[in-house]
């Protein structure tokens, strides 16, 4: 009897900690490259971004929130770590993440610099009560889900590595589906 046993392989994991510590410092550059750019920005920029707020209070305090409007709250929110969940599922994540990470850094810095810039001192509590409170929530969730999400698609791409899934030789389903008596 001609019989094919199907054993499945461990899947190569490469560890978290240095794909962690690489996401950290596209995150750090972007940090860096936001506070640089925001040294560029005009003085004008800050009364622009004071009538924009002062506007936005107004007319936030008008209406009863809706279902729209907390859906959509949720979404920038969670945009970042949703990227890096998504990302993790195409094959363009392991170029891409890195871009994100980078992104992410660069959008915080470069908003709090903005409301430093804008309103002195304080600014620096503007942007801890408007950013502090999500980015305790979303930076863990984020590099949690980026760094495994990247360490899945890295293990395509690298020489001398594969996938369990793409090691395997399964035989045709002819000989799977017959039964030999």
């Amino acid at each position: 009897m001609n019989t094919r046993t199907l054993t499945k392989r461990p899947t190569v994991q490469l560890p978290t900690l240095p794909r962690l510590l690489l996401l950290a410092l596209f995150f750090l550059a972007g940090v860096l490259l936001g506070q640089v750019l925001s040294g560029r920005v005009p003085d004008t920029t800050g009364d622009e971004l004071r009538r924009y707020l002062e506007d936005y209070v107004r007319l936030g305090g008008e209406g009863a929130p809706t279902v729209q409007t907390a859906l959509s709250a949720l979404v920038i929110y969670f945009r970042y770590p949703l990227f890096a969940f998504l990302l993790g599922f195409a094959s363009i994540g392991v170029v891409l993440l890195p871009c994100v990470t980078a992104a992410y850094g660069f959008f915080l810095s470069f908003s709090v610099c903005c409301f430093t810039a804008a309103f002195g001192v304080d600014g620096v509590l503007l942007a801890l009560a408007v950013f502090g409170l999500r980015c305790m929530v979303t930076l863990p969730c984020y590099f949690l889900l980026a760094a495994a999400s990247w360490g899945t698609k890295l293990l395509g791409v690298m020489p001398g590595r594969e996938l369990a899934s793409s090691t395997h030789r399964f035989p045709s389903l002819s000989r799977i589906m017959s039964v030999r008596e």
